[in-house]
Protein backbone atom coordinates (compact mmCIF):
# COMPACT_ATOMS: atom_id res chain seq x y z
CA UNK A 1 0.00 0.00 0.00
CA UNK A 2 2.72 2.12 0.97
CA UNK A 3 4.35 1.63 -2.54
CA UNK A 4 1.85 2.12 -4.18
CA UNK A 5 1.43 5.56 -2.64
CA UNK A 6 5.25 6.58 -3.69
CA UNK A 7 4.48 5.63 -7.14
CA UNK A 8 1.32 7.67 -7.11
CA UNK A 9 2.80 11.04 -5.39
CA UNK A 10 5.80 10.22 -7.75
CA UNK A 11 3.29 10.30 -11.01
CA UNK A 12 1.49 13.35 -9.59
CA UNK A 13 4.72 15.73 -8.86
CA UNK A 14 6.09 14.02 -12.94
CA UNK A 15 2.61 15.92 -13.99
CA UNK A 16 3.05 19.09 -11.39
CA UNK A 17 6.69 19.22 -13.07
CA UNK A 18 5.64 18.78 -16.56
CA UNK A 19 2.78 20.74 -16.67
CA UNK A 20 4.00 23.57 -14.30
CA UNK A 21 7.72 24.16 -15.30
CA UNK A 22 7.90 22.70 -18.93
CA UNK A 23 4.63 24.87 -19.51
CA UNK A 24 6.27 27.66 -18.60
CA UNK A 25 9.52 27.18 -19.76
CA UNK A 26 7.80 26.23 -23.61
CA UNK A 27 4.94 28.50 -23.76
CA UNK A 28 6.69 32.06 -22.03
CA UNK A 29 9.87 31.67 -21.70
CA UNK A 30 10.74 29.66 -25.49
CA UNK A 31 7.45 30.01 -26.85
CA UNK A 32 6.37 28.91 -30.51
CA UNK A 33 8.17 31.00 -33.33
CA UNK A 34 6.25 31.16 -36.51
CA UNK A 35 9.20 33.56 -38.18
CA UNK A 36 10.53 30.61 -40.27
CA UNK A 37 7.06 29.91 -41.69
CA UNK A 38 6.54 33.76 -41.71
CA UNK A 39 9.81 34.20 -44.18
CA UNK A 40 8.59 31.61 -46.02
CA UNK A 41 5.46 33.50 -47.18
CA UNK A 42 6.73 34.85 -50.93
CA UNK A 43 4.21 36.40 -53.22
CA UNK A 44 3.36 32.99 -55.11
CA UNK A 45 3.00 30.97 -52.10
CA UNK A 46 0.11 29.04 -52.11
CA UNK A 47 -1.78 27.92 -48.78
CA UNK A 48 -3.89 25.02 -49.89
CA UNK A 49 -6.85 23.03 -47.72
CA UNK A 50 -8.28 20.42 -49.28
CA UNK A 51 -10.54 19.79 -46.55
CA UNK A 52 -11.74 23.79 -46.72
CA UNK A 53 -11.83 23.82 -50.02
CA UNK A 54 -9.85 26.82 -49.70
CA UNK A 55 -6.56 27.84 -52.50
CA UNK A 56 -4.73 31.35 -51.24
CA UNK A 57 -2.24 32.74 -52.45
CA UNK A 58 0.06 35.15 -51.62
CA UNK A 59 0.66 38.74 -53.62
CA UNK A 60 2.41 41.20 -51.48
CA UNK A 61 3.11 41.93 -48.11
CA UNK A 62 2.90 44.89 -46.14
CA UNK A 63 3.98 46.09 -42.70
CA UNK A 64 3.18 42.20 -41.59
CA UNK A 65 -0.50 42.16 -43.55
CA UNK A 66 -0.69 40.00 -46.70
CA UNK A 67 -3.05 40.93 -49.74
CA UNK A 68 -3.84 37.29 -50.71
CA UNK A 69 -5.64 35.88 -53.75
CA UNK A 70 -8.10 33.23 -52.33
CA UNK A 71 -10.32 30.71 -54.28
CA UNK A 72 -12.87 28.51 -52.68
CA UNK A 73 -13.90 25.81 -55.14
CA UNK A 74 -17.32 24.72 -55.83
CA UNK A 75 -19.51 24.03 -52.97
CA UNK A 76 -16.26 24.38 -50.65
CA UNK A 77 -16.90 23.98 -46.94
CA UNK A 78 -14.99 26.15 -46.06
CA UNK A 79 -13.70 26.51 -42.23
CA UNK A 80 -15.78 26.11 -38.85
CA UNK A 81 -17.11 29.00 -37.89
CA UNK A 82 -14.91 31.00 -35.48
CA UNK A 83 -13.34 34.35 -34.03
CA UNK A 84 -10.30 36.43 -34.19
CA UNK A 85 -9.33 38.41 -31.44
CA UNK A 86 -6.70 40.71 -32.65
CA UNK A 87 -7.31 41.43 -36.20
CA UNK A 88 -9.87 42.14 -38.69
CA UNK A 89 -10.55 40.16 -41.60
CA UNK A 90 -11.41 41.40 -44.73
CA UNK A 91 -12.51 39.77 -48.15
CA UNK A 92 -12.95 41.12 -51.65
CA UNK A 93 -15.13 39.73 -53.93
CA UNK A 94 -14.22 39.05 -57.77
CA UNK A 95 -16.09 36.65 -58.53
CA UNK A 96 -19.31 34.17 -57.99
CA UNK A 97 -21.18 34.77 -54.54
CA UNK A 98 -19.76 34.32 -51.56
CA UNK A 99 -21.82 32.84 -48.42
CA UNK A 100 -20.32 33.91 -45.02
CA UNK A 101 -21.96 33.11 -41.58
CA UNK A 102 -21.53 36.54 -39.71
CA UNK A 103 -21.80 36.91 -36.45
CA UNK A 104 -24.99 34.73 -36.16
CA UNK A 105 -26.43 35.33 -39.59
CA UNK A 106 -26.00 34.07 -42.94
CA UNK A 107 -25.33 36.50 -45.75
CA UNK A 108 -24.13 36.68 -49.58
CA UNK A 109 -21.76 39.10 -51.14
CA UNK A 110 -21.71 39.19 -54.88
CA UNK A 111 -18.71 40.54 -57.43
CA UNK A 112 -17.33 43.96 -56.08
CA UNK A 113 -18.73 43.28 -52.24
CA UNK A 114 -16.11 44.52 -49.87
CA UNK A 115 -16.54 42.55 -46.28
CA UNK A 116 -14.77 43.43 -43.23
CA UNK A 117 -15.11 41.28 -40.30
CA UNK A 118 -13.90 42.71 -37.16
CA UNK A 119 -12.40 41.42 -34.48
CA UNK A 120 -14.07 39.33 -31.91
CA UNK A 121 -16.83 38.76 -34.45
CA UNK A 122 -17.98 34.73 -35.16
CA UNK A 123 -17.72 34.20 -39.20
CA UNK A 124 -17.28 31.31 -41.61
CA UNK A 125 -16.86 31.74 -45.17
CA UNK A 126 -17.95 29.17 -47.91
CA UNK A 127 -19.23 28.38 -50.99
CA UNK A 128 -22.61 27.16 -52.09
CA UNK A 129 -22.84 26.97 -55.75
CA UNK A 130 -21.58 25.13 -58.79
CA UNK A 131 -18.81 27.76 -59.72
CA UNK A 132 -15.34 28.57 -57.92
CA UNK A 133 -15.65 32.19 -55.74
CA UNK A 134 -12.32 34.10 -55.82
CA UNK A 135 -11.82 36.51 -53.27
CA UNK A 136 -8.89 39.10 -54.63
CA UNK A 137 -8.37 42.75 -54.35
CA UNK A 138 -7.23 43.88 -57.34
CA UNK A 139 -6.34 47.40 -56.01
CA UNK A 140 -4.32 45.83 -53.08
CA UNK A 141 -5.76 48.54 -50.99
CA UNK A 142 -7.63 46.06 -48.73
CA UNK A 143 -5.12 43.69 -46.64
CA UNK A 144 -6.57 39.90 -45.92
CA UNK A 145 -4.80 38.81 -43.08
CA UNK A 146 -1.65 38.88 -41.01
CA UNK A 147 1.11 37.43 -41.98
CA UNK A 148 1.98 35.26 -38.81
CA UNK A 149 -1.66 34.02 -39.10
CA UNK A 150 -1.26 33.20 -42.56
CA UNK A 151 1.72 31.43 -41.63
CA UNK A 152 -0.29 29.31 -38.81
CA UNK A 153 -2.58 28.60 -42.16
CA UNK A 154 0.95 27.40 -43.97
CA UNK A 155 1.49 24.79 -41.33
CA UNK A 156 -2.00 23.50 -39.74
CA UNK A 157 -3.40 22.93 -43.41
CA UNK A 158 -0.58 19.44 -44.53
CA UNK A 159 -1.77 18.08 -41.42
CA UNK A 160 -5.34 19.05 -41.32
CA UNK A 161 -5.47 17.13 -44.94
CA UNK A 162 -3.34 14.08 -44.12
CA UNK A 163 -5.86 13.74 -41.00
CA UNK A 164 -8.48 13.32 -43.33
CA UNK A 165 -10.62 14.88 -40.19
CA UNK A 166 -10.53 18.56 -39.25
CA UNK A 167 -11.40 17.72 -35.77
CA UNK A 168 -8.91 14.64 -35.25
CA UNK A 169 -6.42 14.92 -32.26
CA UNK A 170 -3.43 15.06 -34.70
CA UNK A 171 -4.88 18.51 -36.04
CA UNK A 172 -5.82 19.36 -32.19
CA UNK A 173 -1.61 18.93 -31.56
CA UNK A 174 -0.65 21.03 -34.46
CA UNK A 175 -3.03 24.21 -33.07
CA UNK A 176 -1.78 23.71 -29.35
CA UNK A 177 1.67 22.91 -30.56
CA UNK A 178 1.78 26.26 -32.31
CA UNK A 179 0.30 28.19 -29.41
CA UNK A 180 -2.14 30.93 -28.22
CA UNK A 181 -0.35 33.51 -30.59
CA UNK A 182 -2.16 31.33 -33.11
CA UNK A 183 -5.30 33.89 -32.92
CA UNK A 184 -7.73 31.39 -34.18
CA UNK A 185 -10.54 30.32 -31.84
CA UNK A 186 -13.61 27.96 -32.87
CA UNK A 187 -16.52 29.64 -32.19
CA UNK A 188 -18.51 27.13 -30.39
CA UNK A 189 -16.45 26.42 -27.33
CA UNK A 190 -15.13 28.95 -24.69
CA UNK A 191 -11.53 30.67 -25.97
CA UNK A 192 -10.49 30.42 -22.17
CA UNK A 193 -11.02 26.43 -22.21
CA UNK A 194 -9.02 26.52 -26.05
CA UNK A 195 -6.38 28.82 -24.14
CA UNK A 196 -5.96 26.27 -21.22
CA UNK A 197 -5.55 23.37 -23.70
CA UNK A 198 -3.28 24.66 -26.07
CA UNK A 199 -1.18 25.65 -22.74
CA UNK A 200 -1.08 22.52 -21.43
CA UNK A 201 -0.55 20.40 -24.69
CA UNK A 202 1.68 22.74 -26.57
CA UNK A 203 4.75 21.26 -24.97
CA UNK A 204 3.43 18.01 -25.17
CA UNK A 205 2.92 18.84 -29.10
CA UNK A 206 6.36 20.43 -29.99
CA UNK A 207 8.25 17.46 -28.39
CA UNK A 208 6.16 15.07 -30.66
CA UNK A 209 7.36 16.93 -33.63
CA UNK A 210 4.12 19.44 -34.47
CA UNK A 211 4.33 23.42 -34.30
CA UNK A 212 6.30 25.75 -37.19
Amino acid sequence: MKKLKRIMLGFLLLLVFWFGLVGILMNHIFPPDPSQAIAALKPGSVIESAQEGISQTVLQENNGMLFIHIALKPHAPGPPEHIHFTFDETFVVKEGTLSMQLAGSKKTFGPGSIVTVPAGTPHRIYNETNATVVLHDTTLLHATMPEGFAAGLACLYPVMDKAGNPKSGKVLLQIAAQGNSFDTWVADAPPGAQKTIRWLLGPTARMLGYGY
